[in-house]
């Protein structure tokens, strides 16, 4: 992680891809592009149950 001092000003997600059918890549616009979200992950932030297209 940065120390919140090396943050850029505004960083803003300019593009979203997929990564096989189990998770995304995050593009920044500072232009770093490292890590992919499982969607596992991704559902696991959810504070309550989910549902999603089988219910």
């Amino acid at each position: 992680m940065l120390p919140a001092d090396e943050v850029p000003g505004k960083l803003e997600i300019i593009d979203i891809q997929r990564v096989g059918r189990y998770a995304i890549r995050l593009i920044w616009n500072d232009g770093h592009k490292t890590g992919i979200y499982t969607f596992d992950f991704l559902r696991s932030l959810q504070p309550g149950p989910t549902e999603g297209p089988s219910g």
